[in-house]
């Protein structure tokens, strides 16, 4: 069995595409954000919202 052989693909690909299968198996249930997010300050963060260089 090939890596690929148990892939469902969405779009933007030359291969065989199956929305309606994507469709059937993705969890589309709402979650609440991480404590993470809640969490976040926009002052303590770069202006991009990503962590600086520094910080990794």
């Amino acid at each position: 069995m090939a890596n690929s052989d148990n892939v469902l693909r969405g779009g933007l690909t030359s291969k065989h595409i199956d929305a309606r299968a994507l469709i059937d198996v993705a969890d589309t249930q709402v979650l609440d954000a991480p404590a993470a997010l809640l969490s976040w300050s926009p002052a303590a963060s770069s202006p991009t919202g990503l962590p600086s260089r520094s910080s990794r």
